[in-house]
């Protein structure tokens, strides 16, 4: 029995640094890689998408994925669990704010500001059953949101992957540019 034991402490150990090690690469601007800890990982009834801490008690998500659900779950990736409920709003498009009582994070990210046509974007998301969120090649700006209107849509080109949607889009520099 105590061997088995062995073994299996073995395989952690090793699994465990390779998890170690991948989660130190980062192929892309820095700051991109440090936005990590801030999409965070949504559950709920029985679906797997994505959040963005906007500051502490605060996140955002696809309005479509949380949609008519009440038993949301935020987890941090620190394996942290948090229950979140939808804010309700008059807004109508594809964005819902959460609230997610405890959650801190620290200062809340950075918005990307006059965001123009050419620039470089990032979309960073968790995938179903993968550990750690993945930053998806880079893509660009297509269309900036329209001046005056807050609320209007960026177009780009930058792609995600199965289940990436309510992950962060993000400028070179680290900005939040969209969800």
């Amino acid at each position: 029995m105590f061997r088995y034991v062995l073994i299996f402490a073995a395989l952690f150990a090793c699994f465990g640094s390779f998890g170690a090690g991948a989660a130190e690469k980062c192929d892309v601007p820095e700051a991109v890689c440090r936005f990590a800890p801030y999409v965070m990982k949504l559950e709920g009834n029985h679906r797997e998408a994505n959040s963005v801490y906007l500051g502490a008690g605060l996140a955002a998500a696809n309005r479509h994925v949380v949609l008519g659900r009440t038993d949301l779950i935020v987890k941090t990736g620190d394996g942290r669990r948090f229950g979140a409920k939808v804010k309700p709003s008059g807004y109508s498009g594809d964005l819902a704010l959460l609230v997610v009582e405890g959650l801190d994070l620290g200062k809340a990210p950075v918005l990307a500001e006059n965001v123009t046509s050419g620039a470089g974007l990032f979309v960073l998301a968790h995938e179903p059953n993968v550990f750690g969120p993945r930053i998806y090649p880079p893509g660009e700006v297509l269309l900036p949101p329209a001046v005056g209107y807050t609320l209007s849509r960026l177009q780009h080109n930058a792609r995600g992957g199965e289940a990436s949607e309510g992950g962060a889009i993000l400028t070179r520099d680290g900005r939040l540019a969209g969800i």
